[in-house]
Protein backbone atom coordinates (compact mmCIF):
# COMPACT_ATOMS: atom_id res chain seq x y z
CA UNK A 1 0.00 0.00 0.00
CA UNK A 2 3.09 2.53 1.02
CA UNK A 3 4.52 1.67 -2.41
CA UNK A 4 1.20 2.35 -4.50
CA UNK A 5 1.40 5.74 -2.63
CA UNK A 6 4.76 6.48 -3.27
CA UNK A 7 4.50 5.35 -7.01
CA UNK A 8 1.52 7.70 -7.04
CA UNK A 9 3.27 10.80 -5.02
CA UNK A 10 6.27 9.97 -7.47
CA UNK A 11 4.27 10.40 -10.57
CA UNK A 12 2.63 13.53 -9.58
CA UNK A 13 6.02 15.22 -8.86
CA UNK A 14 7.39 14.32 -12.21
CA UNK A 15 3.92 15.50 -13.99
CA UNK A 16 4.11 18.79 -11.91
CA UNK A 17 7.75 18.84 -12.94
CA UNK A 18 6.84 18.01 -17.04
CA UNK A 19 3.95 21.18 -16.74
CA UNK A 20 6.58 23.42 -15.38
CA UNK A 21 9.04 22.48 -18.21
CA UNK A 22 6.15 22.79 -20.91
CA UNK A 23 5.39 26.18 -19.03
CA UNK A 24 8.94 27.09 -19.16
CA UNK A 25 8.98 26.11 -23.69
CA UNK A 26 5.64 27.94 -24.25
CA UNK A 27 6.94 31.22 -22.75
CA UNK A 28 10.34 31.34 -24.76
CA UNK A 29 8.36 30.58 -27.63
CA UNK A 30 6.43 33.69 -27.20
CA UNK A 31 9.30 35.68 -26.41
CA UNK A 32 11.31 34.19 -29.15
CA UNK A 33 7.90 35.00 -31.59
CA UNK A 34 7.48 38.62 -29.42
CA UNK A 35 11.06 39.17 -31.29
CA UNK A 36 10.96 38.63 -34.45
CA UNK A 37 8.23 41.37 -34.88
CA UNK A 38 10.05 44.29 -33.78
CA UNK A 39 10.89 47.78 -35.33
CA UNK A 40 14.30 47.65 -36.30
CA UNK A 41 16.92 45.14 -35.89
CA UNK A 42 19.22 43.21 -33.32
CA UNK A 43 21.28 45.64 -31.32
CA UNK A 44 24.94 44.30 -31.00
CA UNK A 45 25.23 45.42 -27.88
CA UNK A 46 21.93 43.24 -26.71
CA UNK A 47 21.02 46.05 -23.81
CA UNK A 48 18.09 47.39 -26.15
CA UNK A 49 14.49 45.44 -26.70
CA UNK A 50 12.49 44.99 -29.82
CA UNK A 51 8.69 47.17 -29.70
CA UNK A 52 5.83 46.08 -32.36
CA UNK A 53 5.21 48.91 -34.83
CA UNK A 54 1.08 48.95 -33.33
CA UNK A 55 2.56 49.31 -29.64
CA UNK A 56 4.92 52.28 -31.22
CA UNK A 57 2.08 53.68 -32.54
CA UNK A 58 0.38 53.41 -29.67
CA UNK A 59 2.93 55.56 -27.91
CA UNK A 60 3.34 58.14 -30.45
CA UNK A 61 -0.19 58.86 -30.53
CA UNK A 62 -0.04 59.45 -26.69
CA UNK A 63 2.77 61.33 -26.55
CA UNK A 64 1.31 63.18 -29.31
CA UNK A 65 -1.61 63.83 -27.09
CA UNK A 66 0.92 64.29 -24.40
CA UNK A 67 2.77 67.56 -26.02
CA UNK A 68 -0.39 68.65 -27.81
CA UNK A 69 -2.66 69.23 -24.21
CA UNK A 70 0.35 70.86 -22.34
CA UNK A 71 0.67 67.43 -20.16
CA UNK A 72 -3.02 67.16 -19.69
CA UNK A 73 -4.01 64.16 -21.45
CA UNK A 74 -2.59 61.26 -23.32
CA UNK A 75 0.92 60.22 -21.88
CA UNK A 76 4.64 61.32 -22.59
CA UNK A 77 6.98 58.62 -24.47
CA UNK A 78 9.23 56.29 -22.21
CA UNK A 79 11.15 54.37 -24.78
CA UNK A 80 13.92 53.77 -23.16
CA UNK A 81 16.59 51.22 -24.13
CA UNK A 82 14.04 50.19 -27.08
CA UNK A 83 15.61 49.03 -30.38
CA UNK A 84 14.45 51.31 -33.34
CA UNK A 85 17.70 50.99 -35.70
CA UNK A 86 16.79 51.60 -39.20
CA UNK A 87 13.27 53.00 -38.58
CA UNK A 88 11.26 55.33 -40.03
CA UNK A 89 10.55 58.27 -38.13
CA UNK A 90 10.45 61.48 -40.70
CA UNK A 91 9.04 64.10 -38.80
CA UNK A 92 7.76 62.36 -35.47
CA UNK A 93 7.45 64.93 -32.14
CA UNK A 94 9.18 63.30 -29.67
CA UNK A 95 9.32 66.55 -27.94
CA UNK A 96 10.11 65.91 -24.01
CA UNK A 97 10.77 62.10 -24.41
CA UNK A 98 12.24 59.73 -22.63
CA UNK A 99 15.02 57.80 -25.28
CA UNK A 100 17.94 57.06 -22.72
CA UNK A 101 19.86 54.07 -24.30
CA UNK A 102 17.69 54.26 -26.99
CA UNK A 103 18.61 52.50 -30.50
CA UNK A 104 18.31 54.64 -33.51
CA UNK A 105 21.40 53.30 -35.02
CA UNK A 106 20.63 54.72 -39.05
CA UNK A 107 16.53 56.02 -38.51
CA UNK A 108 15.12 58.31 -40.21
CA UNK A 109 14.55 61.12 -38.12
CA UNK A 110 14.46 63.50 -40.57
CA UNK A 111 12.24 67.01 -40.04
CA UNK A 112 11.32 65.17 -36.60
CA UNK A 113 11.20 67.11 -33.33
CA UNK A 114 13.40 66.10 -30.38
CA UNK A 115 13.76 69.39 -28.47
CA UNK A 116 14.05 68.96 -24.64
CA UNK A 117 14.08 64.91 -25.33
CA UNK A 118 16.61 63.09 -23.00
CA UNK A 119 19.14 60.79 -25.40
CA UNK A 120 21.28 60.08 -22.56
CA UNK A 121 23.13 57.67 -24.02
CA UNK A 122 21.40 57.01 -27.22
CA UNK A 123 23.07 55.59 -30.33
CA UNK A 124 22.13 57.55 -33.13
CA UNK A 125 25.24 56.52 -35.40
CA UNK A 126 24.67 57.51 -39.13
CA UNK A 127 21.21 58.44 -38.28
CA UNK A 128 19.16 61.29 -40.60
CA UNK A 129 18.90 64.14 -38.97
CA UNK A 130 18.21 66.60 -41.52
CA UNK A 131 16.10 69.05 -40.25
CA UNK A 132 15.71 67.40 -36.92
CA UNK A 133 15.03 69.60 -34.01
CA UNK A 134 17.55 69.20 -31.10
CA UNK A 135 17.31 72.24 -29.01
CA UNK A 136 17.41 72.05 -25.66
CA UNK A 137 17.67 67.85 -25.65
CA UNK A 138 20.15 66.04 -23.48
CA UNK A 139 22.64 64.32 -25.58
CA UNK A 140 25.05 63.39 -22.96
CA UNK A 141 27.48 60.46 -23.55
CA UNK A 142 25.39 59.89 -26.74
CA UNK A 143 27.21 58.87 -30.52
CA UNK A 144 26.23 60.94 -33.39
CA UNK A 145 28.79 59.58 -35.59
CA UNK A 146 28.04 59.39 -39.08
CA UNK A 147 25.14 60.99 -38.68
CA UNK A 148 23.83 63.23 -41.62
CA UNK A 149 22.04 66.58 -42.18
CA UNK A 150 23.18 67.86 -38.25
CA UNK A 151 23.24 71.39 -38.09
CA UNK A 152 24.66 73.27 -35.36
CA UNK A 153 21.94 76.01 -35.17
CA UNK A 154 19.31 73.19 -33.98
CA UNK A 155 21.45 72.44 -31.02
CA UNK A 156 21.06 75.50 -29.26
CA UNK A 157 21.12 74.36 -25.48
CA UNK A 158 21.16 70.88 -25.95
CA UNK A 159 23.80 69.50 -23.41
CA UNK A 160 26.29 67.64 -25.50
CA UNK A 161 29.30 66.23 -22.55
CA UNK A 162 30.66 63.29 -23.49
CA UNK A 163 28.68 62.98 -27.10
CA UNK A 164 30.50 61.56 -30.27
CA UNK A 165 29.69 64.25 -32.63
CA UNK A 166 29.84 63.79 -36.42
CA UNK A 167 33.16 65.01 -37.78
CA UNK A 168 31.84 67.71 -39.70
CA UNK A 169 30.20 69.33 -36.58
CA UNK A 170 32.95 68.65 -33.57
CA UNK A 171 35.96 69.82 -36.92
CA UNK A 172 34.28 73.07 -37.13
CA UNK A 173 31.30 73.82 -35.21
CA UNK A 174 32.12 73.18 -31.91
CA UNK A 175 35.38 75.50 -32.48
CA UNK A 176 33.36 78.32 -33.66
CA UNK A 177 30.62 77.46 -30.40
CA UNK A 178 33.58 77.56 -27.93
CA UNK A 179 34.55 80.81 -29.38
CA UNK A 180 31.15 82.58 -29.48
CA UNK A 181 30.89 81.52 -25.80
CA UNK A 182 34.34 82.97 -24.63
CA UNK A 183 33.13 86.11 -26.69
CA UNK A 184 30.61 86.46 -24.58
CA UNK A 185 31.65 85.40 -21.39
CA UNK A 186 34.72 88.05 -21.45
CA UNK A 187 31.62 90.70 -22.37
CA UNK A 188 29.74 89.75 -19.32
CA UNK A 189 32.95 89.49 -17.09
CA UNK A 190 33.73 93.50 -18.45
CA UNK A 191 30.12 94.48 -17.68
CA UNK A 192 30.11 93.00 -14.46
CA UNK A 193 33.39 94.57 -13.89
CA UNK A 194 31.83 97.94 -14.55
CA UNK A 195 28.68 97.54 -13.14
CA UNK A 196 30.91 97.11 -9.92
CA UNK A 197 33.05 99.72 -10.47
CA UNK A 198 30.08 102.22 -11.02
CA UNK A 199 28.39 101.14 -7.98
CA UNK A 200 31.29 101.76 -5.82
CA UNK A 201 31.42 105.33 -6.65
Amino acid sequence: MAKVESRKLGDTVRMGLQLDAIKEIEELKSEIAAKDSPVGEPSSEGESVGISLIDLAEILDQHKMWVESGGESGAKADLCGVNLAKADLTGVNLQGAHLHRTNLAGADLSMANLRGASLVRSNLQNANLLGTELRGANLMGANLYGAEGLWFGRLGGTNLFDAVLPESISAVDSSKAIGDATKVARWFYFLTVGVSLCAAR
